[in-house]
C-alpha cells in the first residue's frame, strides 16, 4: 500500500514539475513577444522624414484652403486660435524633429552610404530591373 501511494505521490510531484516547466517556458516566450525590437537607424530615420513630409504637406494644405486671419478652435480647450498660430506650432514640431535626426545621424556623420542599396526602392518592379543590371554587369565581365 505504501509503495502505491509513494508512486502516486511521485507522479503528482512529476505533473507539478512538468507544469511549472512549462509555465516557464511559456512566460519567457512571452517576455521576448513583448520586448520592443529596437528599428534599425534607416527605419528610425525613415519614420521621422516621413513625419516631415506628412506635417509639410498639412501646413501647405492649411495655407492653400485657409485664410491668414482664419480662426479655429482647439479641439480639447475650445480656445480660439489663428491659422498662423498652428503653422508656428507645426513648424517648431519640424524643428524638433530635425534635431532628433541629427542626433540619430550625429549631424550627418553616421550615415554615409547608408541609403546607397540599389534594391531599398520598394518598387518590386524597380528591384528587378535593378538585379538585371547587376546581373548583367557580372557577366560582362
Amino acid at each position: 500500500m505504501s509503495d502505491n501511494n509513494d508512486y502516486e505521490q511521485f507522479m503528482n510531484m512529476w505533473k507539478k514539475f512538468k507544469q511549472n516547466k512549462q509555465n516557464q517556458k511559456r512566460n519567457h516566450r512571452n517576455k521576448e513577444q513583448e520586448k520592443p525590437k529596437p528599428k534599425h537607424i534607416t527605419a528610425e530615420i525613415n519614420d521621422r522624414l516621413d513625419i516631415i513630409l506628412n506635417v509639410r504637406s498639412e501646413i501647405n494644405r492649411m495655407r492653400a484652403e485657409l485664410k491668414s486671419d482664419s480662426v479655429l478652435y482647439n479641439k480639447n480647450t475650445g480656445e480660439e486660435i489663428s491659422r498662423d498660430d498652428i503653422i508656428n506650432g507645426a513648424e517648431n514640431n519640424l524643428n524638433k524633429i530635425k534635431q532628433e535626426l541629427n542626433e540619430i545621424t550625429n549631424d550627418g556623420k553616421n550615415i554615409k552610404e547608408i541609403f546607397t542599396n540599389k534594391f531599398y526602392i520598394n518598387d518590386l518592379s524597380q528591384d528587378k530591373k535593378c538585379k538585371l543590371d547587376v546581373d548583367t554587369t557580372t557577366n560582362n565581365s
